[in-house]
């Protein structure tokens, strides 16, 4: 399948002290749900979710069955805050540092006998809650989860719930959890908040702490200059500001690993809408392919009724790999 890329999207690196409830600058924080619908996210199992007035709402599905939605993105040091919400009885969590093949740790959001909401859970508990007295039952709560190296604390509420070392899990997807059970088939688990910004990357991952393409344009010679990513690059939007932070892709001189995020056909014009209003007018769009349906573009390429927006705007497509790539981890 033609793999498309386009650059859009928005990053932050920064530096945090839950102890300090310091919040930092607005500019510092990824906003990984962006309130309107699942973008950058990736269903994992057969829970459902949905996005409603600004809420992002996890269930099992109609045959009761459970899952999890987690981030395409991986993050390894981070700051994580997650305001939730859920309908009891429930058993629930916030994923993270979870990878393909490793169960990463969670923030659990449970009503146990020994173990209450903020107990950190991984194959077995990590650290226990014993009492809610932190937990705002019915209401809205906030939790800041941080992980620099292997030193990992969380918060509920702004009460330190979890400080402990384990080297088990650098490296994750961000993630929510609908579990299984008849006793939670009514759990609702609500997010109307879920940002991040990462730890202690100044100097040591240079794109992602300024407006660069300098690394990527070391592989990708021929769209270092193509009229999609200069445009971008003129607004401070990376290539790490669609395709992820993609560590392991960039450090890989033999090119086995391949980008955090990459896009197909079918997922471009979705991904192009989420931040060109324009694209969210049928009739615009409508009229430009009748304009020039038959025709070929300036790029080379002719339109079809089948043609997005890469089509239409640059050249902005890997239409073959250049180096041997493995699955995206």
């Amino acid at each position: 399948m033609t793999r498309v890329c386009i650059a859009l999207g928005c990053l932050g690196v920064a530096w945090m002290s839950i102890a300090s409830g310091e919040t930092g600058k607005a500019s510092d924080w990824i906003d990984l749900f962006n309130g309107k619908d699942l973008s950058g996210w990736k269903p994992v199992g057969d829970g459902k979710w949905t996005v409603k007035d600004g809420i992002l709402i996890g269930t099992q599905d109609e045959q009761g069955r459970p899952g999890d939605l987690m981030t395409r993105v991986q993050y390894d040091d981070f700051e994580l805050e997650v305001e939730f919400k859920v309908v009891w009885p429930a058993n629930s969590g916030i994923w993270f540092r979870r990878a393909p093949g490793k169960m990463g740790c969670q923030f659990d959001i449970l009503d146990y006998p020994d173990a209450k909401t903020g107990s950190i859970w991984s194959n077995g508990f990590k650290s226990k809650v014993p009492d809610e007295k932190h937990l705002k039952k019915n209401d809205w709560n906030k939790a800041v989860i941080r992980c620099e190296s292997d030193h990992i604390s969380a918060t509920l509420n702004g009460h330190k719930v979890a400080d402990f070392r384990d080297k088990s899990f650098m490296r994750g997807a961000i993630g929510l959890q609908t579990h299984a059970g008849d006793e939670y088939k009514k759990m609702q688990i609500m997010a109307r908040r879920v940002r991040l910004r990462r730890l202690g990357k100044g100097g040591k991952y240079p794109w992602l702490t300024k407006a660069t393409n300098e690394h990527c344009n070391v592989c990708h010679v021929d769209l270092a200059g193509e009229e999609l990513v200069t445009t971008h690059l003129k607004h401070e939007v990376t290539c790490a500001k669609c395709h992820g932070e993609s560590v392991q892709h960039i450090q890989d001189e033999q090119g086995m690993t391949r980008a955090d995020i990459k896009f197909g056909r079918a997922e471009v014009e979705k991904f192009c809408k989420t931040c060109h209003g324009d694209h969210k007018h049928p009739d615009k769009v409508a009229a430009f392919r009748t304009k020039w349906l038959g025709k070929t573009r300036p790029n080379g390429r002719p339109i079809t009724h089948r043609s997005i927006c890469t089509d239409c705007h640059g050249k902005h497509v890997v239409l073959k790999q250049t180096r041997r790539s493995g699955p995206a981890g």
